[in-house]
């Protein structure tokens, strides 16, 4: 797979495996909004939110950081799109 990124950062959607699973699922985005909008698929059904991690990674000439996204600012996103699509 190879990801070219408009920007300097991305972001990494990790899942923890469910009862009987094994594999940690792991998603990279180059924005937040399709992040977001898979939370949201995870959240409809009977995932946690302590099964999903949402972080942002940075990369700068001194090295890359990574930051994890605050459930505000996730719940944040959530609110934002579920009024533009006027639910």
């Amino acid at each position: 797979m190879e990801m070219k990124l408009e920007n300097l950062f991305f972001f990494m959607l990790e899942k923890e495996p469910q009862a009987g699973g094994k594999t940690k699922e792991v998603f990279l985005y180059d924005e937040m909004a399709p992040a977001i909008e898979k939370i949201r698929e995870y959240m409809t059904g009977e995932i946690s939110a302590e099964d999903i991690e949402l972080t942002k990674i940075s990369i700068k000439e001194e090295g890359m950081k990574a930051e994890v996204v605050s459930w505000s600012t996730i719940a944040e996103a959530l609110v934002k799109k579920s009024i533009q699509k006027g639910e």
